[in-house]
């Protein structure tokens, strides 16, 4: 009877462990202050993740479980995000709040940290619409393609609250929109000043010389105008006949596509070459030679489908790979 007590005990003991694994916090956090952080984003030339949880709530270690755990949102946090992560009873949480008027719990927001400034943020759902790692994926690979550290970052758009020791408070800047405000009234305003003030009107041209008539019998016809050249198909045409070989029951290199239309994951051999890849998203989107654009990465590259690069030496295992209709 003892020694099944201690089996149970111990079986007990290692559920109880598997279960605090599975909600545990994951392992790829930026451990430090919120100042270090946004310093160590700023080094790096990556952008801020916050997510700010309140331990009676659910969906926040649901969150943990579904969406930080999750392979390709891994892959894409670490390579273009300092990922930092509080309890909302930490002292660090509470400043953080208070400056951004967190509401409610779980919080997630994107984070300039040139500037502080709070990019893209969502917070307070629940399990019956959560936020899944497919949906986050699509906001974080959108907020990516959209900015860049070689641009310069964005005035803020108000200032945060005071009292705030977290980054301290941006200078008031006037937005973009005021100064074109300004530009715009004082045109309306030189355009209704009287127009002696209107610069004077450029002198007629001279008449142009008469043009000397050739007697019809002097002019020589000109030879007739060369065939025009074949026109090669272009490759996009070429990717809707292209065979896209059937998808590895193993082995395989699984990538996540974020499509016009529609979200795909599959998996493609290693070997795979860009041209391969281009004619899938092809026939997914029912293109018929329509042109488009394929990036992937951090920051995000343009695929080139003539480059002659594979899927592994291109590293798109387990990245998102964006699709763009050209203009």
């Amino acid at each position: 009877d003892v020694d099944e007590d201690e089996m149970e005990g111990s079986e007990g003991a290692q559920a109880s462990k598997n279960l605090s694994d599975m909600f545990s916090a994951p392992t790829y956090l930026f451990v430090g202050p919120f100042q270090a952080a946004r310093q160590a984003a700023k080094d790096s030339k990556r952008w801020m993740l916050v997510n700010i949880q309140s331990d009676s709530d659910f969906a926040c270690h649901a969150l943990n479980r579904d969406v930080w755990k999750d392979e390709m949102v891994e892959s894409l946090v670490q390579s273009g995000f300092i990922f930092w992560q509080q309890s909302d009873k930490s002292e660090e949480a509470k400043t953080y709040i208070e400056r951004y008027q967190v509401q409610s719990f779980p919080h997630i927001a994107f984070l300039d940290p040139r500037t502080s400034r709070k990019c893209w943020s969502k917070e307070g759902w629940s399990m019956e619409n959560p936020v899944t790692a497919e949906t986050f994926m699509e906001a974080a690979v959108d907020f990516c393609d959209r900015n860049s550290f070689d641009k310069p970052p964005a005035a803020p758009r108000s200032r945060a609250p005071s009292g705030s020791g977290i980054g301290g408070n941006p200078s008031p800047v006037r937005s973009g929109d005021a100064q074109e405000d300004e530009a715009l009234q004082a045109a309306l305003r030189a355009s209704m000043e009287d127009g002696t003030n209107m610069p004077p009107l450029p002198p007629t041209e001279a008449p142009l010389a008469t043009e000397t008539t050739i007697p019809t019998a002097q002019m020589t016809p000109a030879p007739p105008p060369p065939p025009p050249a074949p026109v090669e198909a272009s490759i996009f045409t070429k990717f809707a006949t292209m065979t896209v070989p059937p998808e590895p029951a193993s082995g395989g290199s699984k990538i996540s596509f974020r499509l016009c239309s529609s979200r795909k994951i599959r998996s493609f051999p290693p070997s795979t070459t860009m041209a391969v890849i281009f004619a899938f998203v092809a026939q997914e989107e029912g293109a018929d030679g329509k042109e488009f654009e394929l990036r992937a990465g951090y920051p995000p590259k343009v695929l080139d489908p003539e480059e002659g690069g594979t899927v592994e030496e291109m590293k798109l295992e387990g990245e998102t790979v964006t699709m763009r209709w050209k203009d």
